[in-house]
């Protein structure tokens, strides 16, 4: 993945998700002044932090962590490392799943296979 797909890739996703969530906080009646604002990208030396700021909160929250060489997508650990447990696919495949609850759950991704659960949510990885 180039830089160009790389950078093209990682703005998609952002309004990808963006949508997705707000989508899903209409249909539980999340109040105007707790729905989720932007999501943002900060970059890191090897991963790129995907960042969810919510109206009316001070805070943020880490939620994926993009690896820059590959565009694959992991959860976070916390809000400085990834995940490496929690795949949650890849930039070039993200319009394949659905983004609109805590976790990103694949709807026709191919590329994955469920593994484990934790809690309600079901962990993936790479064929």
């Amino acid at each position: 993945m180039n830089k160009i797909e790389y950078a093209e890739g990682i703005e998609n996703f952002c309004k990808l998700v963006l949508e997705h969530q707000r989508e899903a906080e209409k249909t539980r009646h999340v109040p105007d002044s707790h729905r989720l604002q932007r999501v943002l990208t900060e970059s890191g030396r090897k991963y790129d932090k995907v960042i969810f700021r919510w109206d009316g909160q001070a805070h943020s929250e880490v939620r994926y962590f993009i690896e820059r060489k590959t565009g694959d997508i992991y959860g976070a650990k916390s809000h400085l490392a990834p995940n490496m447990n929690w795949y949650f696919g890849n930039l070039l495949t993200a319009q394949l799943w659905d983004w609109s609850d805590f976790h990103g759950r694949p709807v026709k991704d191919d590329s994955v296979r469920p593994v484990g659960r934790y809690g309600p949510y079901t962990r993936y990885m790479k064929i």
